[in-house]
């Protein structure tokens, strides 16, 4: 009898700890989206996500407040880090666009340890997030073909022999012209779609 007591108490120690790891990598796991989403990028946000910014995507949802919330947070890390941090809000899609600036001592060393600094800043507060933020608000294919014509369009104004209309490949085509960058940004601003390029 006494032999059977001592045998068991490890084994209910075992299983108590199997449900606990069980559970642990239940909370883990990629949370479902509550809306329609883009997978791959989410699944990304959320390998990519820090703990602190899986509590914001747990529930499945990303909201404005918490996406500002983090770019904050990552400026303010950046400051902290005796840097500059920028957060720059681009009003039309409603992203941010998160910096570090600092006056280079022309040391190679200063330099990377500063760019380290910062990119442990975006790493805690922002890349999860950030990549959160892009898959619950991608474009639909109907603004990517409006803006992908317009960038054609601004191009074809600067001179520039454009098909019409035009595909994401027909553009590459023109990528080191001197009015791309303009014109994308144009078409980027207009229709809300940042870092669009064709």
């Amino acid at each position: 009898m006494t032999r059977s007591t001592l045998n068991h108490p490890p084994l209910a120690i075992l299983l108590v700890a199997l449900s606990v790891v069980a559970s642990g990598c239940g909370a883990d796991s990629v949370p479902e989206p509550r809306s329609s989403v883009d997978r791959h990028l989410w699944n990304t946000a959320w390998d990519e996500a820090s703990e602190s910014q899986r509590v914001a995507l747990r529930d499945g949802e990303l909201t404005f407040a918490e996406y500002e919330t983090a770019a904050l947070r990552a400026v303010q890390c950046i400051n902290d880090a005796g840097m500059q941090g920028e957060a720059n809000l681009e009003p039309k899609s409603r992203t941010y666009a998160i910096g570090a600036r600092w006056q280079s001592s022309g040391d190679r060393e200063s330099d990377e340890k500063k760019s380290s600094e910062a990119d442990a800043c975006y790493a805690e507060h922002w890349n999860g997030i950030n990549q959160a933020w892009a898959a619950q608000n991608q474009p639909s294919e109907q603004g990517l073909y409006d803006a992908r014509q317009a960038l054609a369009q601004c191009l074809r104004d600067a001179g520039l022999d454009v098909p019409a209309p035009a595909t994401s490949e027909d553009l590459l085509a023109f990528r080191e012209s001197g009015a791309y960058f303009g014109c994308a940004q144009q078409a980027a601003e207009e229709y809300g779609i940042p870092n669009f390029g064709g």
